[in-house]
C-alpha cells in the first residue's frame, strides 16, 4: 500500500511538474510572440504619422492599443528620446534618460529587442523605418498577468487530481492485498510442513480461483513426490551394483563428478571434486547428505534448503538441469562458484539417484561482473538521458522484438512504452510499416551499420512532430535506437526563414529575397542566353487613402495589390514587395531574342495595369460598430527594364528600372514606360473614370 501511493504520488508529481513547466514555458513564449506582434503593428501603424510629424495622430494610433489585453505602457520616442506620443499623456515632450533608452537611441543596429524578460513583465523595443531610415523607436511594455492567472489555474487542478488518484490507488491496493494474502499465507503454511518432513500435510483450499487451482496442483504433485519416493528406494541396490566401474570412469575427468541417491546422500566423488573443493580423502564426504555438506547456503550467504535444491531436481522429476548461477562450498568454509550439470540415473525404467558434474568458473564470474558493473554503468546513463531509447532484438525468423525503452522515451512519445515489450517492430509501431525504418534497424542489428533519418510523424495528413533518430548495434543481433523530439527546432527555423524571406504582410518575397532570386536569375541567363525582365511598381493613389482611412485599409489594398499581381504572371516568376507602396515584378526566362523578350513584358506589364487599374471594394470590420465598405480607385506607374547577364549588377538594374517607373510618373502615371524609351508606351489618354480620393459605402 505504501509502495504504490509513493509511487502515484511521485509519478502524478513529476508529470504535473513537467506539464506545467511546458504550460508555463508555451504560455511565456505566447506573451512574447504577442507582445512582438503588438510591436511590429504598431510600429508599421506610426510610421506615417511620425514621418509627417503628425503627433495627434501618433498619439491616436497609440491610444488605439491601449485596450490590447496586458499592455501596460507603450510610447514612441524620436531619435532624440524625446516622447512624442504615449499611452501615458503625461509622458508626452518628456525626454527619456533611462540606461535601456539611451542604449537604444546610441545603437547603430535598427532592429527589434527585448529589453525586459521577467516573470511579471515583457518589455519590447521596435524600430520605427521609413525606407532605410530610422525615424524613433516604439516601446512596449506588456504584463504576464493572464499568463500567470492561468498557470495557478492549472496548478489548482492538478493538485485536486494528484490528491484523488492517490487515493484511489491505495484503495485499490487494500483490496488486492487482503484478497491475495489470504490463501497464500495458508499455502506458505503447508510449504513451511512439507520442509520440516510432515509427508501428509496437504492444502485445505477448495475454491476455484487461481490460488483453489495452485492448491490442487500442491496437492498432486505432493502426493506424486510420496508415491515417487517409495518407488525409487527400490532402484537403490542396483544402481550401487554399478557403482565401482562408474568410479573408475570419473576419476580420470578434470571436471568435479559426484552421486547422490535419492535421498541426498553422496554415493561417489571423483578426484577432481577433493581436489576442487579441498578434501583429502573420499570418506570425509561419502555417506553424508551432500546438499549440507557443498551445497547448504547461496552466494549471497542465505540459507538454502535442500528442498529448493535445483540439483535434487534430477532424480526427483527425472529433469537434466545446467545452473551457472550458485557455489558449492570448501571445507574451508570458502565460496566456490561453478557451473554444474545435474543428470537423473535410471534403472530398469526408474529413477534411482542422479550425478553431478562441476568446474571452477571463478575467472568467467571475474569477467562477467566486469562485463555487469560496465552494463549497469550504460543502462544508468540511458536510462537517465534527456532523449529517449528504444531497444530491439533480432530474432532468428528475422523478427525484430521491442524489447525496452527508457523513461525518456515515455515522455516523448506520450505513452508507456512497457507495453510494446516482446512485440515486432511493426505490432509496436503500425505507422513505421509502411517505411524503410524496419528493415534499416534490421540492418543494424545484423551488421552493426550504423542509421540516422529524420522521422514524421502524420496526424489526419498533417505533420505534428519530427523526430531525429539515431540507430546502432548494442551486441549480437541487438540494437538500440536514439531519438529527439526536434519539431520545435524545426518550426523555428521555418519561422526564422519566412521572417527573412517574406513581407509579413503580403507573404510576398522581400528585398533579400528578391535580390537572391535575380542573382539565380542572371546565372540561369548567363547560361541559357535567355532574356528577363525587371518590373518596378509604385502605386499612384495610395496615400491619400491611408490619410482618409488610416494604415489598416491601407494594409488591405497593399493585400488586394498582391493578390492581383500574382494573377497576372507565371508561377516561375517573381512578386516582391519592395517596401511602402513599391512592388517588383521580375520575369524569367522570356526569349532568345530581345525584341519578342521586350513585347513579352509589355503584355505582362498592360496586364498587371490594367488589373491594378480596376476599383478596390475593401470591406471593414469595427468591434462594436457596423461593418464598412470603402471603394477606392488606385493606379499603377510601372518601370520595365529588359536584361541578360551582361555584367550589370543587380543594385544598378533595380535602380535603372526605379529611374524609369519614376519617369512614368512624370509622364502621366497609370502606363508603362520601358528603359531607355524615348517616349511613353501604351500611355492612357482618357481613363474610364476620373482617379477620386477613397468614399465609402455603409
Amino acid at each position: 500500500m505504501l509502495w504504490f501511493g509513493v509511487t502515484a504520488l511521485a509519478l502524478m508529481l513529476s508529470f504535473g511538474y513537467w506539464q506545467l513547466n511546458q504550460q508555463r514555458d508555451f504560455v511565456f513564449s505566447a506573451t512574447n510572440e504577442r507582445a512582438s506582434a503588438i510591436s511590429h503593428e504598431m510600429s508599421v501603424s506610426v510610421t506615417s504619422w511620425a514621418l509627417a510629424g503628425d503627433l495627434v495622430g501618433l498619439q491616436e494610433v497609440l491610444l488605439g492599443f491601449r485596450a490590447a489585453q496586458d499592455l501596460q505602457h507603450a510610447f514612441f520616442i524620436d531619435n532624440h528620446g524625446r516622447v512624442l506620443a504615449s499611452t501615458h499623456p503625461e509622458e508626452i515632450g518628456l525626454v527619456v534618460s533611462d540606461p535601456l533608452s539611451l542604449n537604444l537611441l546610441a545603437s547603430k543596429v535598427h532592429e527589434e529587442r527585448v529589453l525586459a524578460n521577467q516573470e511579471n513583465l515583457i518589455a519590447v523595443a521596435h524600430p520605427v523605418v521609413a525606407g532605410e531610415r530610422l525615424v524613433g523607436w516604439l516601446r512596449v511594455e506588456m504584463s504576464r498577468d493572464s499568463a500567470n492567472s492561468n498557470i495557478a489555474a492549472l496548478t489548482r487542478v492538478w493538485l485536486n487530481f494528484t490528491v484523488i488518484s492517490v487515493l484511489l490507488v491505495i484503495a485499490i491496493s487494500v483490496v488486492l492485498s487482503r484478497r491475495l494474502t489470504r490463501g497464500l499465507n495458508h499455502l506458505m503454511a503447508i510449504a513451511a510442513q512439507v520442509a520440516q518432513g510432515d509427508r501428509q500435510a496437504r492444502a485445505q483450499i477448495r475454491t476455484h480461483d487461481e490460488i483453489g487451482v495452485l492448491a490442487a496442483h500442491l496437492n498432486e504433485m505432493l502426493d506424486t513426490l510420496e508415491q515417487q519416493r517409495h518407488d525409487l528406494l527400490a532402484t537403490t541396490v542396483a544402481l550401487r551394483e554399478s557403482r565401482e566401474g562408474f568410479q573408475r570412469l570419473l576419476n580420470t575427468m578434470a571436471e568435479g563428478v559426484y552421486e547422490v541417491d535419492t535421498q541426498g546422500v553422496c554415493l561417489f566423488v571423483n578426484q577432481a571434486f577433493l581436489r576442487m573443493l579441498g578434501y583429502q580423502e573420499a570418506s570425509e564426504v561419502v555417506g553424508q547428505r551432500i546438499h549440507e555438506l557443498i551445497h547448504h547456503h547461496r552466494a549471497d550467504g542465505s540459507d538454502y534448503p535442500s528442498s529448493e535444491c535445483k540439483i535434487y531436481r534430477a532424480y526427483v522429476k527425472g529433469e537434466e538441469l545446467n545452473v551457472s548461477d550458485e557455489v558449492f562450498w570448501r571445507k574451508d568454509g570458502s565460496a566456490l562458484p561453478v557451473e554444474y550439470w545435474s543428470h537423473p540415473i535410471v534403472s530398469k525404467g526408474e529413477i534411482v539417484g542422479a550425478i553431478a558434474t562441476f568446474v571452477d568458473i571463478t575467472e568467467r564470474k571475474r569477467a562477467e561482473d566486469a562485463l555487469r558493473e560496465s552494463e549497469s554503468k550504460m543502462r544508468e546513463i540511458v536510462e537517465n538521458a534527456p532523449f529517449g531509447a528504444h531497444l530491439y532484438e533480432l530474432m532468428v525468423d528475422d523478427r525484430l522484438v521491442f524489447v525496452g525503452a527508457n523513461h525518456a522515451a515515455d515522455s516523448i512519445l506520450g505513452v508507456s512504452n512497457q507495453q510494446f515489450i516482446g512485440k515486432t517492430i511493426e505490432e509496436a509501431f503500425p505507422p513505421l510499416q509502411d517505411t524503410d525504418i524496419p528493415d534499416a534497424y534490421r540492418s543494424v542489428a545484423a551488421t552493426g551499420k550504423r542509421y540516422e533519418v529524420e522521422q514524421i510523424a502524420y496526424s489526419e495528413g498533417k505533420i505534428h512532430s519530427v523526430f531525429e533518430v539515431h540507430a546502432f548495434q548494442t551486441g549480437k543481433n541487438r540494437m538500440a535506437a536514439f531519438f529527439s523530439d526536434i519539431t520545435e527546432r524545426k518550426g523555428h527555423e521555418e519561422q526564422i526563414r519566412n521572417l527573412a524571406f517574406f513581407d509579413a504582410l503580403t507573404q510576398l518575397p522581400n528585398r533579400r529575397l528578391l535580390i537572391d532570386r535575380l542573382n539565380q536569375v542572371m546565372a540561369v541567363n548567363k547560361r541559357s542566353g535567355l532574356f528577363a525582365a525587371l518590373m518596378f511598381l509604385d502605386l499612384d493613389n495610395f496615400k491619400p487613402l491611408n490619410d482618409l482611412h488610416g494604415h489598416a485599409v491601407g494594409d488591405l489594398l497593399l493585400i488586394e495589390v498582391a493578390s492581383r499581381l500574382k494573377r497576372c504572371v507565371r508561377e516561375m516568376d517573381t512578386i516582391a514587395r519592395f517596401g511602402g507602396d513599391e512592388f517588383v515584378v521580375m520575369l524569367s526566362e522570356l526569349d532568345e531574342s530581345e525584341a519578342e523578350s521586350t513585347q513579352q513584358a509589355r503584355a505582362i506589364a498592360e496586364k498587371i495595369r490594367s488589373h491594378l487599374a480596376e476599383s478596390y471594394v475593401l470591406a471593414i470590420k469595427r468591434e462594436g460598430s457596423a461593418d464598412t465598405t470603402v471603394v477606392h480607385h488606385c493606379t499603377a506607374s510601372i518601370g520595365v527594364i529588359v536584361f541578360q547577364s551582361n555584367g550589370v549588377a543587380q543594385d544598378e538594374l533595380l535602380k535603372r528600372a526605379d529611374d524609369t517607373m519614376y519617369e512614368a510618373k512624370e509622364l502621366g502615371r497609370n502606363l508603362v514606360h520601358f528603359y531607355g524609351e524615348g517616349a511613353v508606351s501604351n500611355r492612357i489618354d482618357a481613363l474610364a473614370e476620373p482617379i477620386s480620393g477613397a468614399k465609402s459605402d455603409e
